[in-house]
């Protein structure tokens, strides 16, 4: 059995006195701020302060914004006013995100299934046993649904059916590991996915045989390779969490640079640019084509979720504090918002109404709306 270690110790701050604080920082004489538009604790019950992430980014559907727990499950509420739609109790509730594909919602969840939901109310559509629990967010095609379970096992399902089509077993001799699993990539006929005993796997996709592996960390601690692999331009991006980051050949999966941070979330890429959280408590940006570091920012005392890109800012939520609205140009802050516990999973954008969703350590989601304080400015951040 394997002993579940999450990055990040919990902070249990007081909710009542942060909760919806607005901070806004000067940057070039203009203040960009975060403004709350309403808050809802998704839980059916009471947070009592469990050692719990909500790593579940929120989903956007139409008028719907769709967060996931680690207690009961699922809500889905309108995403302007915050009005609950529906509910869907899941026993062990959802560990990781959520990916909606064609009218469907595809998660693995904490009672050992994974789900394909309507995401207008939450019906179910078909499941699938797993025998574990699903901490791994899935890749979604026309044809297949591609995901690794908690027991380090890689699915391909049919998308319509749930029908299996084939699995892949890896074996992890270690008893420790982070809580957490690599979200597949899928380029031409191959899978690309790590795994906990630290390799990077490339996969056949109509067989699910193995055609390569590479092995990125062979820490005696946490050797995982919990973050998506990312394509750009025939290179894979992909980290290791005591490890590195690496830039690989995609087809024969050489090593072409290495940064020395590890991380278990996946890279950002806009541009020449690649925007990294790593498992240091660093927030980097770096030179896509060297690896160099082009800024690199160290947190107070957490780590970060994946970078969000916005109109030249990036947004970052720190698991043990606020969220940060950053220059993508320089890695200096414009803004933050104080949730009162942090927030542990990716933030989600609607760029039609300039609002950001985010889903909390005490598990509220947030809705905040993001503008400048000024109406009278221009948005001094896209150019720079």
């Amino acid at each position: 059995m394997k002993c579940w270690v999450v990055a990040g110790a919990a902070v249990l701050l007081s909710a009542c006195s942060y909760m919806g604080r607005m901070v806004g920082v000067k940057s070039d004489t203009k203040r960009f701020v975060f403004t709350r538009s309403w808050v809802r604790h998704t839980p059916a019950g009471r947070y009592v302060g469990y050692n719990i992430s909500h790593l579940m980014e929120p989903v956007i559907d139409g008028n719907l914004v769709i967060a996931g727990n680690e207690f009961d499950g699922l809500r889905a509420y309108d995403k302007t006013s915050g009005r609950e739609r529906w509910r869907r109790h899941i026993a062990g509730g959802v560990t990781a995100s959520a990916r909606l594909y064609d009218g469907t919602l595809y998660f693995g969840a904490g009672d050992g299934y994974f789900y394909a939901l309507n995401p207008k109310n939450g019906a179910t559509r078909w499941t699938f046993p797993i025998h574990s629990e699903g901490i791994g967010a899935p890749l979604v095609t026309p044809d297949a649904v591609y995901f690794i379970s908690g027991t380090n096992t890689a699915y391909a399902l049919n998308r319509k059916t749930g029908e299996q089509i084939w699995v892949y077993p890896r074996q992890d001799s270690s008893t420790i590991t982070v809580r957490g699993a690599s979200e597949p990539t899928v380029i031409g006929d191959r899978v690309y996915a790590g795994f906990s005993d630290g390799f990077l796997v490339a996969l056949d996709k109509t067989r699910g045989t193995m055609v390569w592996e590479k092995q990125l960390n062979s820490a005696i601690r946490f050797r995982d390779v919990d973050a998506k692999p990312v394509l750009d331009n025939g290179r894979l991006y992909v980290s290791s969490y005591d490890d590195q980051l690496y830039c690989i050949d995609e087809k024969t999966g050489q090593t072409i640079w290495a940064d020395d941070q590890g991380g278990f979330n996946p890279v950002t890429i806009v541009g020449d640019r690649i925007y990294y959280s790593t498992s240091s408590r660093m927030i980097q940006a770096l030179d896509k084509e060297s690896g160099k570091v082009v800024w690199s920012r160290t947190l107070k005392d957490t780590v970060a979720t994946q970078p969000v890109y916005y109109h030249g800012l990036i947004l970052v939520g720190e698991w043990d504090g606020p969220l940060l609205a950053m220059n993508a140009r320089t890695g200096k802050t414009v803004a933050s918002f104080i949730t009162g516990m942090g927030v542990t999973a990716k933030p989600t954008i609607d760029p039609s109404t300039s609002m950001v969703y985010l889903n909390t350590r005490d598990a509220n989601i947030f809705a905040l709306h993001m503008r400048l304080a000024s109406p009278m400015d221009n948005w001094p951040w896209t150019n720079n």
